[in-house]
């Protein structure tokens, strides 16, 4: 299971993909705009408020949708070898 994000700057590409999804039949923009948003969503994590709090900054994430664009920043997770845990 993986969650879907939607933040504030991207939220009327979201509607507005719907909306043609929904009156057009045609599911290209919807799908589009839910892997950038799944990519988005995917570097969501952090060790404290200061830290998730600062990406939403980064990425734009809070501004009003005329105001900037949404940026994807891949914060990857470092890989965890199970033998050092």
């Amino acid at each position: 299971m993986s969650r879907i994000i939607v933040p504030t700057v991207f939220r009327e590409d979201y509607i507005l993909s719907l909306k043609k999804f929904t009156n057009r039949k045609d599911p290209d923009t919807f799908i589009r705009v839910m892997d950038k948003l799944q990519c988005f969503s995917n570097n969501i994590f952090g060790d404290n408020f200061e830290e998730l709090n600062n990406y939403f900054k980064a990425t734009n994430a809070y501004k009003e949708p005329s105001d900037g664009k949404l940026k994807i920043i891949d914060r990857s997770m470092p890989d965890v070898k199970l033998d050092e845990m």
